[in-house]
């Protein structure tokens, strides 16, 4: 895999504003200016470098506050910018784990995560699956 970013065992800047309309913990992971936040400190692997370089580039595309206004505030834009950060994670766990067994698991956990309040609840679980295989 190509670059690694920053990992930093901390929130992200803008915390207050995600807060105000996401439910997170410190379990989540967030990209924010070519670094990934990570206050819990739980292990990044690769599936989740490669599901927040694509992140990386959508801020890059539109600017990284410009994007968390949008993520925060437009669910289908959020939605949008999840699903290929999503493909992106499956295609690499894929990548390195081989057993079938396995890929169905982790795209069951994806599309659940997809489909979850976090990303506004908009899609079904089954659709979420379906867009990231």
């Amino acid at each position: 895999m190509g670059m690694q970013a920053e990992v930093v065992v901390d929130w992200p800047p803008n915390i207050n504003e995600i807060r105000a309309v996401l439910p997170v913990t410190d379990k989540n992971i967030f990209a924010y200016d070519n670094k990934i936040f990570n206050p819990g400190g739980g292990h990044v692997g690769l599936e989740l470098h490669a599901h927040e370089m694509v992140h990386f580039k959508q801020q890059a595309a539109i600017g990284v506050e410009a994007w968390w206004a949008s993520f925060l505030s437009d669910e289908h834009f959020r939605l949008a910018q999840e699903i290929p950060a999503h493909k992106a994670e499956y295609r690499t766990f894929c990548k390195y784990n081989r057993d079938r067994n396995d890929q169905a698991r982790m795209l069951r956990t994806l599309g659940q995560r997809l489909s979850a309040p976090m990303y506004g609840g908009i899609i079904t679980t089954n659709e979420a699956m379906k867009r990231i295989r």
